[in-house]
């Protein structure tokens, strides 16, 4: 295992993601409309503005459209077309969370990299807790991994 340079994982400017959608809402939100609680069935772009229709809120015309709802994403396919046809697996597979602390990791990081799999810890902002990254070489593709378990039955 090596450690490495604080700059590379635990740098000061690290903000968690509901502390930068809050930032981001706050300062857009006089001048940005947000849609919440629906959800978007068509795309049509004409000229410098997109018609969308949404599934519960009738149609509307926007110069700018921007879709932050996840990877299998509601403004992505309509716009470009299914999943599939533009996403492909790039033979690394990896998941990430936040734990306690227990390497007591202060602004530092540490790797381990043995051949086909990397791990990544860090702690930066809050020394209490620490990010850890675990990334695999994987064979699979998208089309594999994908599940045909309902929502809500898994």
């Amino acid at each position: 295992m090596g450690e490495l340079p604080t700059e590379t994982f635990a740098g000061d400017l690290e903000m968690l993601k509901r502390d930068v959608t809050a930032v981001l809402h706050r300062i857009t939100s006089d001048n940005v409309e947000y849609v919440f609680g629906d959800s978007i069935s068509a795309i049509a772009q004409d000229g410098a503005e997109a018609r969308v229709d949404f599934e519960r809120g009738g149609s509307r015309t926007f110069d700018f459209v921007v879709g932050a709802d996840g990877v299998y994403s509601n403004v992505r396919r309509p716009a470009f077309g299914p999943h599939t046809d533009f996403v492909g697996h790039l033979g690394m597979s990896g998941a990430g969370f936040t734990t306690a602390n227990h390497l007591a990791l202060d602004h530092r990081a540490c790797c381990t990299a043995p051949p086909g799999r990397a791990v990544h810890m860090f702690s930066a902002v809050d020394a209490k807790r620490m990010t850890v990254i675990q990334k695999r070489h994987s064979r699979s593709s998208f089309k594999t991994c994908q599940t045909n378990v309902a929502p809500g039955q898994a």
